[in-house]
């Protein structure tokens, strides 16, 4: 399968190639068309370095293609609406979570405030969402005087009444179509999907130290 023409990555932070994923992927075929033709009938014997590193590229490219086409069936369909993945999210959390900081958006979506910020005044112009300041001190202070911008920290984001009715309206048709692309797993295979995307978005910071370790040769195995 062919992998898409694209950048994939978090909101905000580095993004990813996809067609540098499929250069690299090309180092490994050979491993990874051997683990998978091996399946079970190697079953029993431990798999080698290599076969860790083939298997684990496998599921890596396996998931960011997975990735890559539900991202682009669900921005066509929120294309309709004349929203962005991204302003669909923060509609989506302040109509479930009501009023949110700036910053916690940001640190929430983990991405820059920049990047929240250009959002929410796209947002904004459309009438959706509306800033507010929790303290009037602060505007009138030091950064109203000097006529820099004020503390995002203290800059809270809610819906409009547009806004509102806007997400209420978007929200179930858009769940409509997310089931529809998910009904391919059962019940059990999403909550297992979902448990196996925290755990590889925590991490394993020993395990990874360890891998490194393993790399520079300061940790060899006999």
């Amino acid at each position: 399968m062919k992998v898409p023409e694209g950048r994939l990555g978090p909101i905000g932070g580095p993004s990813v190639s996809i067609g540098a994923i499929e250069l690299t992927l090309m180092r490994y075929q050979r491993q990874i068309r051997a683990v998978r033709q091996r399946g079970r009938r190697n079953a029993h014997r431990y798999p080698t370095a290599k076969d860790k590193t083939a298997r684990a590229f496998a599921a890596y490219v396996d998931l960011c293609e997975a990735a890559e086409y539900l991202t682009e069936q669900m921005r066509s369909q929120l294309a309709t609406f004349d929203l962005s993945t991204f302003q669909f999210r923060l509609l989506a959390t302040l109509l479930h979570n009501g009023a949110q900081y700036e910053r916690a958006i940001a640190h929430q979506f983990q991405c820059s405030r920049q990047n929240v910020s250009r959002v929410i005044k796209s947002l904004e112009r459309r009438g959706a969402v509306e800033l507010c300041r929790v303290s009037a001190h602060s505007a009138s202070g030091a950064d109203a005087t000097q006529g820099r911008r004020p503390d995002p920290r203290l800059i809270v984001v809610r819906l409009t009444e547009m806004g509102e009715s806007l997400i209420r309206y978007v929200f179930p048709v858009h769940a409509k179509v997310v089931k529809a692309e998910m009904k391919v797993l059962d019940g059990r295979q999403q909550e297992t999907l979902s448990r196996m995307c925290v755990k590889l978005r925590e991490g394993d910071a020993v395990k990874f130290l360890k891998e490194l370790m393993i790399l520079r040769g300061e940790n060899r195995e006999d």
